[in-house]
């Protein structure tokens, strides 16, 4: 905005004009400073009535535009700036502004003497001058709001008007007139603003004028006014009036600690008493303000000295340290007001006065002490205001001569309960609690509640009934006496937030006085009322005090936002003084509160986070109180803080966390009898530990590991892995070093049995996270290694040995499950081959991911040999008794079994006896029992859903649609709710099974009889509790349309579908659903007309304006339930009706006579028939067809093609004829068909039903689908009968296949007469039907106009419009020069135009229509008419004339020949040649781009424009220029909502373009440099780096244009691959990544960004280019970032669908690969000397995480490019001679490479280059161990165990070889010899 000013300024002036301007746009006209001024100081009171009134509202008016624009101001809403590329000077105008106001408006003094004079008058008029005063002081107070100076010059005391004895005697709207002006004067804003915000906007010094009694004044009125807002007003003055003048120095939020109290006393306050006891305190309370102000300057200096004096007498619990910093020692005392410690002293000085009286005495020392006790509990430092009122008191008791303080704390109970408070904040040890017994006081009911002592308060509130004169002062006398007694008891808190009976028992009386009295506290009371106490209610037992909690936890969610930083306060305060009654349950819960508290603060932006941090945390806040009891609490306190700021820790944090890390480090090294002290607070604050350094953490578990301390050692290295890692930083070491501490604790046998299991779900959850897709660390590339800790193999072992410990077990397999290698280790242990049967059950964990790792990369003889014996062990028991209870067969028996079966199938008997018991033609549920069905389906999937027999996958069908036919028989609710889960799991394995035989061929596959026996009776029974049940749920119908689609292809010759087709189609139709479902108008979501279509009358003028806007954006609408149900239900019925006869191959008599009784369906679809081109009423269609055909056809005819409401209007007055004709007697609806209609009848049946709606005949002729057939074939589609036609189906359209028949029925048979045909559009709509591809569309179509005409010839018919509707259709018929010949689409458009226009002659195009028609006696079919004089119009219509034809053109071009008639006239040479020109206005503009956009679609004008008309560049400038603002102002007007669907609609046309066939063609004229210039000019808007200056229409139209531009990325990447670097660099794409995440829908074009990437590239020829570092940086890290992008959109895709998102992290996986094959050396060095981005080892940490995640044939192809692009990364890491430049993480694969044993590496991947299984399982964990920075253990123990069992083998092969020989008698003869 700065700039935007900068760059405008000269041509951008605000002076007095506009301001005067601004003022005046409110004023009436004619109205003067002067004409006002005469109207107030008229002597006729009416008139002065009448100005005042009149000033009053222009005042208000004038106000509320100058609050507008200080609001702009404040808020910086650069929405109300004008123009976007501008930035209006707001405060030059508010100046200004307020200046005009003053010109225009009277000044003060002529108001004041207005209100002067309505002073007087006589009594009867008393009523009107106080009105007439009300209307003066309130335009005073506006004006004063307007101009603040105003009151400068205005020698006015404005204190004057409020009287000092009593304020209240002024008459309401008077007093309240008053304290607005007053308020208005001081810059006080009640709307809004709550009133401590007001005070502290309005405090900018002090004042001096103030005096006593004017204080007391607005005090009075803030208590005891009866308006509301005049209370508020008045509350908002005092606390200004308390803040401003010295007494409080600029603590507002002291001010409302004095103010608050009396206000809520006097609330509760209504008798005679209650308000004598306000009026005295509020006396004191002006005296003291008034005395305050006087000592203010030496007060700050009194009270520092005061606490230096005594900062050794400060508690622990105040003070972290013995010393206090001199900063924190001057904000304390600056915490200390002067008001506050002038009321301790005056305080004593009235009671040892003795001209006052007892009760007043009684009222000042109960305020005082509930000040007081509210005050200290909120203030910064709580010890430091109870010391100095402490010392007040008793030095005041000390300087009078007489009673000491205990006497005077005897006399009165307020004082003591004050002086007991403060002696307890200032005790320096910790005051145990009382343990002996209270006598129960009795209420003294004859005296003052201010007499009564905190026991007897406590007793009347919780046993008596208070008396209802004295409960207010009851209640200012218990806030008196707050913290010293136990106001909230137990149960209490409970009727507070819940309410009580209504029934008057004295048990509700107390329970609503307690409510009041609660209600009445501020959020700090609340807090004391459950913290304080002998006995406080936050302490008791949980039912007790869970009340209680919540009543606080709602009072910190609903108090102001200026109010939660003192309760922070006062929670801080109450957690010190409980703690030092050694009460740690409340401790406890107030830290909860205090959790509460900050995410209250977190999230209202009121609230300030840093102080609010430091109220908790700072050093003599919580930590003053850190102990074992605390730890806990204040931990978790820390870490949700931590949460809240995203991951950032804090400087105040820091004490605690080091405190924790030094508590953990010396209980790891201290002995076993001292540490146990120190242990209960290590296990608080452990988790802390998670926020310290690395190398504290490093160190901390060093030493742990150091001193076998184990059970430390797993909790810190619990806090170390439980805790979220930062996102940008890899911290392996840390993690590291906790994994390898939990794997050595789990190990070591002297360890108990406890630590070990904690041990090893730490590390294994830690695994698992690392393992899941669902954590965004994984594939960043900074997530640790985890599994490549040395420790592993050790722990392989261990378990392989000794399986009892089910934790070993399972951390062993979370290490196995993530490595190959330790999987093969653990197959290659001898141990395994001594296996019980109980230790193969114990090992199934790990067994399950070996076996996973197995059939990935093959298995050997080990492994096929265990996969034997699991299978073996897991089927005995299956197969042999289906023993499901036992422990062998469950979910990971089941994945055991899977993978064993894959890597050793069984032999043929065996598998044929699996199978008949895994696959139970009955189902699971009934053989197995509901517990455990979904085992054995979940098997029957694993195994048989891809199998490559089908008739495996058959029976799996049978038997998962038997289990849910049995799973959720109708009418069995508890059924069903028990097995929602196994139901679900059914349906996904039946969806699998079926995608799996979908594209499989049986033409040639022979079945079983029995087993499609078997799945015709399971289907039958599925569908027929389908129909019973689940009608409505359209899921079940698609998965019975697929269940029928396979069973039709396994139909053999002998037809045996035929009887369940059948049976599938009676339960359908005959279901009293079918038809309800059909008719549902809201069931077809497509037909529907969109908005701009719906908003315009019904009676259409024009057919061309009938169109969707393109100019909005129009997504695709997601299909409903009731939508998709309908579909379902059509698609259903047509698959069974084609499998009844097999698609025609059944013609056998009983076939046929089925089909011809089924004509009964027909009337059902055609009510449900909406006869529009959506694809339900298309699917309802073509079934009709099909079963008219069926059935001989002639029973639509017979129905007169009526639809919808038009065909139950039919059957219904036909069915009441017949009955009135033939009696009684039952007739069926068939009777109905077949017979010849009475055209009254149809006419009726059209009117009364479903007429036609001109808009969607309008909408199909303005876009006819040239190439829509009739009648449709089943081959034929819309798109693909006529390749050269480029249709626009629009699906709220009438679907000529279905309204010309109708038209030209009804018109023969007289049931619609000629105007009705053309005042409904239809007429037109045959004009459009004439340029159809189709025979029989045309034919019809000319029937129509030839019926027609055939009608206007007859004498008797005659309407209005007879004559215009005969010539136009004479010359149609005169351009028909061929018979049946096919018009051209501009035409056929122009005729149907002309025709609908024949009726309407108010058009504005009417005339021109027909004078064109009538030049000739036949329309011109060889060009476009009009075309030029309508385009270059200087008629008055000349807009409306552009507009209409660039319509027309847009409806006019379908294919070639259409392309031929436009470039005779050059058309769109035309319009692009038009487009730029300064007389187009902008929606023209946009029509004729979207011309433009509509040539792109043809083949053919797309060719001739691009090869002759620079359509590329066109285009690509229209999109560019549309995503820049105009600096000429040649496009002036241009909305932002236009610029968007230009930049669309232009980007969208080069991608249109793009897709063509043969569109990219080299050369010296080719179009690819056409293209990649479009693509970068395009890229080159969207990336500009200036979203700070740019405008809103700017950003707008970029984000547009984002959608399309990556499609046409996308498509010339697929087009260009061998220029594929010239497409993109890695650096735009990278901008371009972080563009789509900027973007609003960012979800729509991710998928197109991840193509994107994973298409490109990847950077390796601009690695050989970029030989700059900077360069070489910028392209590393752009790399790496899309990298990363890609990885993390492929998760997205994989947490909604599994194998999408294998297929996404394979081609993220590969793309990776082939960035470094492609670059080599140089890419490799780039990324290596790229610390900041991660370096190669972030590179490889993405590629490698991706490959885990993809497929397991995508691991296998994955496997060598990814081992070869790992060691060209460590070769190019071990170059590096400069350390320093590397990443951290490279730094620690750099040392990992100076180990001898790395030498080995290059051998081994060049035994795997060479296909050596074992080389590559080695090569792996050697880079993997390398890549994580840690010694070789796993591959020296994989190299060794390989070798023993190579030496092994080769012994028992060369024993076996010797014996042979010894036993050959040949080769023993030849030993002989």
């Amino acid at each position: 905005a700065p700039a935007a000013a900068g760059a405008d300024g000269a041509a951008l002036v605000v002076g007095e004009s506009e301001g005067l301007a601004y003022v005046k746009a409110v004023i009436p006209p004619g109205l003067t400073k002067h004409t006002l001024a005469k109207g107030i100081a008229h002597a006729s009171p009416m008139i002065r009535h009448a100005a005042l009134c009149l000033l009053l509202n222009v005042t208000k008016a004038v106000g509320a535009r100058v609050a507008y624009l200080e609001s702009a101001i404040r808020e910086g809403d650069t929405k109300r700036r004008g123009r976007d590329h501008r930035s209006w000077r707001l405060d030059d105008l508010l100046a200004y502004a307020r200046l005009g106001a003053s010109t225009m408006l009277p000044d003060v003094q002529s108001i004041m003497a207005a209100y002067t004079v309505s002073k007087g008058g006589k009594e009867k008029d008393a009523a009107a001058m106080v009105l007439m005063r009300c209307h003066a002081l309130n335009a005073i107070a506006a004006f004063v709001t307007i101009v603040p100076d105003a009151l400068m010059d205005a020698k006015i005391d404005l204190n004057k008007l409020l009287p000092t004895n009593d304020p209240t005697s002024l008459p309401h709207g008077e007093l309240a007139a008053v304290i607005n002006v007053l308020c208005a004067a001081k810059g006080l804003r009640a709307e809004g603003q709550s009133p401590v915000a007001t005070v502290v906007a309005a405090t900018t010094g002090h004042d001096t004028g103030v005096n006593q009694g004017h204080i007391l004044s607005v005090l009075r009125v803030a208590l005891f006014a009866s308006s509301a807002s005049a209370r508020d007003s008045a509350k908002s003055l005092a606390k200004h009036y308390l803040v401003t003048s010295g007494a409080l120095d600029g603590r507002a939020d002291e001010a409302d600690v004095w103010i608050d109290v009396l206000a809520s006393a006097a609330s509760l306050t209504d008798a005679r008493d209650g308000k004598d006891v306000l009026m005295a305190c509020t006396e004191f309370l002006a005296e003291a303000t008034t005395v305050a102000s006087r000592r203010r300057f030496k007060h700050d200096a009194t009270v520092q000295t005061l606490l230096k004096k005594h900062a050794a007498e400060r508690p622990e619990r105040y003070a972290a340290t013995g010393e206090v910093e001199d900063e924190y020692l001057a904000r304390a005392a600056s915490s200390v007001s002067a008001l506050a410690a002038t009321s301790a002293e005056n305080v004593v000085k009235v009671l040892k006065s003795a001209k006052r009286s007892r009760e007043f005495k009684l009222a000042v020392c109960a305020y005082v002490s509930a000040v007081f006790m509210t005050l200290v509990p909120t203030s910064f430092d709580p010890w430091a205001s109870a010391l100095c009122a402490s010392m007040s008191i008793h030095g005041t008791v000390a300087a009078a001569e007489g009673d000491s303080i205990d006497a005077i704390a005897a006399e009165y109970p307020a004082m003591s309960s004050l002086r007991d408070f403060l002696s307890q904040c200032l005790a320096t040890s910790d005051t145990k609690r009382s343990t002996k017994k209270k006598a129960k006081p009795t209420c003294v009911n004859s005296s003052s509640p201010l007499e009564w002592t905190s026991t007897q308060i406590a007793s009347a509130l919780s046993d008596g009934v208070p008396d209802e004169s004295n409960v207010g002062v009851l209640f200012f006398a218990t806030r008196a006496h707050g913290s010293m007694t136990n106001v909230l008891r137990p149960g209490v808190a409970a009727n507070v937030m819940f309410g009580v009976s209504a029934a008057q028992t004295d048990e509700g009386d107390r329970a609503r006085v307690m409510t009041k009295l609660i209600e009445s506290m501020d959020c700090a009371g609340v807090i004391a009322c459950i913290a304080s106490g002998d006995a406080p209610v936050i302490g008791a037992a949980l039912e007790e005090s869970g009340p209680a909690r919540e009543l606080c936890a709602r009072a910190i969610a609903s108090c102001p936002a200026t109010y939660i930083l003192r309760s922070i306060r006062a929670l801080v305060f109450w957690c010190k003084w409980n703690h030092a009654r050694c009460d740690t349950r409340a401790v406890s819960r107030l830290l909860e509160l205090c959790a509460v508290a900050l995410r209250r603060a977190r999230v209202d932006d009121g609230v300030s986070m840093d102080d609010s941090r430091a109220a908790l945390f700072a050093r003599t806040s919580l930590y003053a109180i850190l102990d074992a009891s605390t730890s806990g609490g204040v931990a978790n306190l820390i870490t949700l803080d931590v949460a809240l700021s995203d991951g950032a820790v804090c400087e105040l944090h820091e004490p605690y966390v080091n405190r924790a890390v030094e508590s953990s480090m010396s209980l790891a090294r201290a002995s076993t009898t001292s540490s146990a002290a120190n242990a209960h607070f290590v296990d608080g604050s452990v988790s802390l530990v998670s926020l310290a350094t690395d190398a504290a953490k490093v160190s901390l578990l060093r030493a742990c590991a150091d001193a076998r301390a184990y059970d430390a050692g797993v909790k810190v290295a619990a806090a170390v892995l439980n805790a979220p890692p930062p996102p940008t930083t890899r911290s392996d070491r840390a993690r590291f070093d906790a994994i390898r501490l939990a794997i050595r604790a789990a190990l070591d046998p002297d360890v108990s049995v406890l630590v070990v299991n904690e041990a090893c779900r730490v590390a294994a959850n830690a695994l698992d996270a690392l393992l899941s897709s669902d954590i965004s660390l994984t594939f960043s590339g900074y997530a640790p290694d985890l599994a490549a800790a040395p420790e592993a193999i050790a722990l392989i072992d261990c378990v392989a040995t000794n399986s009892q410990s089910a934790a070993r077990v399972r951390l062993a397999a979370s290490f196995v499950a993530q490595s190959d290698a330790l999987a093969d280790y653990f197959v290659a242990n001898p141990a395994l081959e001594q296996m019980t049967r109980e230790t193969m059950i114990e090992l199934m964990p790990i067994v399950a991911h070996v076996f996973t790792w197995l059939t990935i990369y093959g298995a050997d003889d080990r492994g096929v040999d265990l996969a034997k014996r699991y299978r073996a062990m897991i089927t005995k028991d299956f197969t042999a008794l289906l023993d499901v209870e036992s422990p062998t067969f469950s979910e990971e028996a089941v994945d055991v079994l899977v993978l064993s079966v894959k890597l050793a199938p069984m032999d043929a008997e065996d598998g044929e006896t699996f199978r008949a018991h895994a696959l139970p033609r009955e189902g699971w549920v009934t053989s197995a029992g509901k517990a455990d069905a979904s085992v054995l389906a979940q098997m029957a999937t694993e195994l048989y859903a891809e199998s490559e027999s089908i008739e495996e996958q058959l029976m799996l069908v049978t038997s998962v649609l038997a289990s849910l036919a049995v799973l959720t028989p109708p009418g069995k609710s508890k059924a069903i709710a028990r097995g929602a889960a196994l139901e679900k799991f059914l349906a996904e394995s039946l969806s699998r099974v079926l995608d799996a035989l979908d594209g499989r061929d049986m033409s040639d596959a022979h079945f079983n009889v029995s087993v499609v026996s078997n799945v015709v009776k399971a289907t039958k029974a599925f569908i027929k509790q389908s129909t019973a049940h689940r009608y409505r749920a359209h899921r079940r119908w698609a998965i019975i349309r697929k269940i029928s689609a396979v069973l039709a292809r396994a139909q053999s010759r002998q037809f045996e579908m035929k009887a369940l087709a059948e049976f599938a189609t009676a339960c359908v139709v005959s279901h009293p659903l079918f038809a309800r479902v059909l008719a549902d108008l809201e069931g077809d979501v497509d037909s529907q007309l969109p908005t701009n279509i719906r908003d315009t009358p019904s009676t259409v003028k024009s057919i061309v304006e009938i169109a969707v806007d393109a100019s909005e954006p129009s997504a695709p609408s997601e299909p409903s339930s009731a939508s998709a149900l309908k579909l379902e239900l059509l698609r259903v019925v047509h698959t069974f009706w084609r499998m009844q006869n097999a698609n025609g191959e059944n013609t056998s008599k009983s076939c046929n006579q089925w089909r011809a009784e089924q004509v009964c369906v027909i009337p059902i679809l055609a009510a449900g028939y909406g006869a529009t081109l959506s694809e339900i009423d298309r699917a309802a269609l073509d079934l009709m067809l099909e079963i008219d055909a069926s059935t001989g056809g002639g029973a639509l005819r017979s129905m007169g093609y009526l639809w919808g409401e038009s065909v139950n209007h039919f059957i219904k007055a036909s069915l009441a004829m017949k009955k009135q004709n033939e009696g009684d007697a039952v007739f069926d609806v068939d009777e109905l068909l077949y017979c010849e209609p009475s055209a009254a009848l149809i006419a009726a049946s059209i009117r009364e039903g479903t007429p036609p709606d001109a808009r969607r005949a309008a909408a199909t002729a303005a876009r006819f689908p040239v190439s829509r057939g009739m009648p449709l074939s089943e081959g034929t589609s819309t798109e693909d009968e006529h390749a050269t036609c480029a249709d626009e189906l629009v699906a709220f359209g009438y679907d000529p296949a279905w309204m010309l028949p109708f038209t030209l029925h009804a018109l023969k048979a007289g049931a619609m007469d000629v105007r009705e045909s053309i005042a409904w559009g239809l007429a037109p709509l045959a004009c459009a039907a004439l340029s159809s591809t189709n025979d029989n569309i045309r034919q019809v179509a000319y029937g129509i106009l030839l019926t027609l005409e055939q009608q206007l010839d007859d004498p008797l018919m005659s309407f209005r419009e007879h004559t215009q509707v005969l010539s136009c259709l004479s010359s149609l018929r005169n351009a028909t020069a061929t018979p049946m010949i096919r018009w051209p689409s501009p035409s056929a458009v122009l005729a149907a135009e002309c025709l609908m226009s024949c009726l309407y002659p108010e058009t504005d195009t009417f005339l021109p229509l027909h004078r064109q028609l009538n030049k000739r006696a036949a329309l011109d079919l060889d060009g476009v008419p009009m075309f030029l004089p309508m385009l270059n119009s200087g008629d008055v219509e000349a807009r409306q004339y552009r507009m209409w034809i660039l319509r027309l053109l847009r409806a006019s071009l379908k294919d070639d020949i259409d392309t031929t008639i436009f470039r005779k006239t050059f058309v769109l040479e035309v319009i692009m040649s038009h487009y730029s020109t300064t007389l187009a206005e902008p929606f023209v503009r946009f029509m004729m781009l979207d011309v433009v956009s509509r040539a792109c679609s043809v083949v053919q004008s797309a060719r001739l424009l691009v090869e002759g008309g620079g359509l590329i560049a066109w285009l690509a400038s229209v999109a560019t220029s549309a995503c820049l603002n105009d600096k000429h102002d040649i496009r002036a007007g241009e909305t932002t909502a236009i610029r968007v669907a230009t930049a669309r609609m232009a980007t969208s046309a080069l991608v249109t373009l793009i897709r063509h066939k043969g569109s990219i063609y080299l050369g010296p004229t080719g179009t690819a440099a056409d293209y990649l210039s479009a693509l970068h000019a395009i890229r080159a808007v969207l990336l500009r780096h200036d979203d700070k200056s740019a405008s809103n229409a700017e950003i707008a139209a970029r984000r547009a244009a984002l959608g399309p531009y990556l499609q046409l990325h996308i498509e010339l990447s697929a087009r260009l691959r061998r220029r594929i670097a010239e497409v993109g660099d890695p650096v735009e794409i990278a901008n371009l990544c972080r563009a789509v995440d900027a973007a609003p829908d960012a979800d729509a074009l991710r998928d197109d960004m991840f193509t994107i990437i994973v298409t490109s590239e990847g950077g390796g020829q601009y690695a050989k280019r970029y030989v700059h570092d900077e360069t070489s940086r910028a392209l590393a890290d752009a790399v790496v970032f899309c990298a990363a992008w890609a990885a993390a959109r492929a998760r997205d895709v994989a947490s909604r669908h599994r194998r999408h998102g294998e297929g996404a992290f394979e081609k993220v996986a590969h793309w990776c690969a082939f960035a470094l094959a492609s670059g080599g050396p140089a890419f490799a060095d780039a990324l290596v000397h790229a610390p900041e981005c991660g370096g190669a080892a972030r590179f490889a940490a993405v590629a490698v995480a991706c490959a885990r995640a993809a497929s397991p044939r995508a691991r296998r192809a994955l496997n060598l490019p990814l081992i070869a692009a790992q060691l060209c990364l460590l070769r190019t890491i071990e170059r590096t001679d400069d350390d320093t430049e590397l990443s951290e993480a490279d730094r620690a694969i750099k040392t990992a490479l100076r180990s001898p044993e790395c030498d080995a590496i290059d051998d081994v991947v060049g035994a795997a280059a060479m296909g050596e299984p074992t080389a590559a399982r080695l090569a792996r964990a050697a880079l993997r161990a390398v890549f994580a920075g840690v010694d070789q253990t796993a591959f020296n123990a994989l190299r060794r165990r390989d070798v023993t069992i190579q030496g092994a083998h080769a012994e028992r092969s060369g024993k076996k070889s010797k014996r042979s020989r010894e036993d050959n008698p040949s080769s023993r003869s030849k030993k002989q010899a």
